[in-house]
């Protein structure tokens, strides 16, 4: 090899390392300085996602808790449960208005044709956002890093539902949804998310 194209091949390689160095370095400063618009407009168009969460169901009996898989796409939601054992392997799914039950442990597989939602799903995050954006009373607010998005529910199975999220990820961390007493009913934690895939 000559020295002109060696000379030629140097310069274009040290100019493609710092045009990544430089999206590296914008990528960067991007995750770690995010504005409240930011984070706003990323959660209130949330339209799909994957997520493993974590579920706790709190009563004045006992606390149950489950570990579940969700994946929501539009007009598709799915559930499988993980863990307890009474759950795993239990597929629920809700596509072009059909409800499908699966359990691979017990041989079950139901389907319901034309069946149509008569309340929100308050574990998946679609419907909080939902919630949110027509809720009257709905606030955002930031402290210790984290943003949060509140709103009052009128429905009978709660009185309010706060979704904790990170401000340097833009991802959720937590959803609290409280009762009529203002005790958190059901605490949602999420393990691994990915939003708008």
């Amino acid at each position: 090899m000559n020295k002109g194209k060696f000379l030629v091949l140097w310069v274009i390689t040290v100019i493609l390392i710092v045009f990544l160095l430089l999206a590296i370095s914008n990528k960067s400063k991007k995750l770690g300085n995010n504005t409240n618009e930011d984070v706003e407009k990323t959660i209130l168009n949330i339209n799909s996602y994957t997520a493993n969460i974590t579920v706790k169901e709190i009563s004045n009996k006992n606390d149950n808790e489950y570990c579940l898989k969700q994946e929501v796409k539009e007009n598709y939601e799915k559930q499988i449960g993980i863990s307890p054992d009474e759950i795993s392997g239990m597929e629920i799914t809700f596509e072009n208005n059909v409800l499908e039950f699966k359990n691979s442990k017990i041989s079950v597989n139901k389907a319901y044709k034309d069946y149509k939602m008569i309340y929100n799903n308050n574990l998946f995050l679609t419907d909080f956002v939902k919630g949110y954006k027509s809720s009257k009373t709905h606030k955002y607010y930031e402290k210790d890093g984290s943003c949060y998005f509140e709103y009052e529910t009128d429905d009978r199975y709660g009185s309010k539902i706060i979704l904790s999220v990170d401000k340097n990820t833009i991802k959720p961390t937590k959803m609290e949804i409280y009762d009529n007493n203002n005790g958190i009913k059901v605490y949602i934690l999420y393990n691994e998310i990915e939003i708008n895939i």
